[in-house]
């Protein structure tokens, strides 16, 4: 019962975490470079991803602001800003 007890409190304490930090999806338009994308993270102190690469997805996430921006090989972008 102590276990059952501990498990509800975990997840109820996870679900207003998860509440608390819903997004709200921004499209961005043009396209853009994953050297532009890097240099502009970089200005934000964002974390890159996937700009030193050649292929796939790439962006950065900015956790002190809570916004993120991903974009597909072909530089089309979408953000992620706090609601």
């Amino acid at each position: 019962m102590k276990n059952i007890m501990s498990l509800a409190i975990a997840v109820l304490a996870i679900a207003t975490w998860c509440a608390e930090t819903w997004a709200k999806n921004v499209t961005i338009s043009g396209t853009h470079s994953r050297t532009e994308i890097a240099r502009k993270c970089d200005a934000v102190g964002g974390v890159k991803f996937g700009t030193s690469g050649k292929s796939g997805k790439f962006g950065c996430d900015n956790i002190g602001k809570q916004t993120s921006v991903t974009c597909d090989a072909q530089g089309h972008c979408t953000g992620w800003v706090p609601e």
